[in-house]
């Protein structure tokens, strides 16, 4: 993709001054987020992101972060319209964690790092204590895409050096954005991550109920900690629990709903939650397509 190779050759300036060359690599992955939003086939994406990879595995990395906003643009948009994800693409959920929370510390490794290949080599390259906690709204929305599209997977797949499973890892980054801001007034941050708890509970009923009242718990724990002023993040928390009662509600209605169906002959057919509630819905992240949509976000951040 000419593109791609245009990014690099702006990226590949030497003069680190150049801000002409800084907007133009720029400029080059919002037109790539443009065209992938434009509703390509499998077969496209699956080949747009083989060539993405390089682009994603130095706009991850520390080095390449000043254009890690329009890079998860792309990643979301890939996240979002394909609709099977692949080993490739699973890394970069590994990634993202590992930026916000840093890697898993004293686990030894299991194999050989200079064996890997790059992208999987991105994920030990990150530091003990995270690098990029403060980009929590850029990449909530991919964060959310791999929730809905992995379910079961969450609690099934394990990174193959660490042995934790990636739920563990979306956990271990929700606490330690709470960590990190839990005393301080502004609460944009917490209220955000907290919103992954609601994702999970929509998205995987039925899936993760033994996790649920462990959610629910630490909920409550935050709640009571919460500073005044956290008036987002407390609203968020209270949501918890409702919205588990409302995917359970809406699990037992459709259930009884197929059951009548069955018996008059009538093959049942699935309608959308997302599509059959009434509510505006807004993104969190400053993307001119549509990411996932199953949150509602509270908070906005200060001006």
């Amino acid at each position: 993709m000419r593109l791609i190779a245009a990014f690099e050759a702006y990226n590949g300036n030497d003069d680190e001054e150049n801000d002409d060359a800084e907007m133009s690599a720029a400029g080059c992955l919002s037109t790539i987020k443009k065209i992938l939003g434009s509703k390509l086939s499998q077969e496209a994406y699956h080949k747009a992101f083989e060539l993405m990879i390089p682009v994603f595995n130095y706009t991850l990395s520390e080095k390449g972060c000043d254009y890690i906003d329009d890079a998860l643009g792309c990643l979301n948009t890939f996240l979002f319209y394909m609709d099977e994800l692949s080993e490739k693409i699973w890394h970069y959920f590994l990634v993202l964690n590992y930026i916000m929370a840093g890697k898993p510390q004293n686990i030894p490794l299991d194999f050989d790092p200079s064996t890997l290949p790059e992208e999987k080599r991105l994920i030990l390259e990150q530091s003990e204590s995270g690098w990029g906690s403060e980009y929590v709204e850029h990449m909530l929305g991919a964060l959310q895409n791999y929730v809905k599209k992995g379910k079961g997977l969450l609690l099934q797949a394990k990174d193959p050096g660490y042995g934790l499973t990636y739920l563990e890892l979306l956990f271990k980054t929700i606490e330690r954005i709470y960590e990190i801001n839990m005393t301080a007034e502004d609460d944009n941050d917490m209220t955000l991550i907290t919103t992954l708890f609601i994702c999970l509970i929509e998205n995987c009923t039925g899936i993760l109920d033994n996790i649920v009242p462990l959610i629910i718990e630490k909920c409550i724990v935050l709640l009571e900690n919460a500073l005044p002023k956290q008036t987002n993040f407390k609203k968020i928390l209270t949501q918890t629990v409702p919205t588990y009662i409302s995917s359970i509600m809406y699990i037992n209605h459709y259930n009884k709903k197929t059951r009548l169906r069955w018996e008059f002959g009538i093959a049942p057919s699935l309608p959308s939650p997302i599509l059959s509630r009434k509510v505006k819905r807004r993104s969190c992240l400053r993307t001119s397509w549509k990411p996932y949509q199953s949150l509602k976000t509270i908070s906005k951040r200060k001006e």
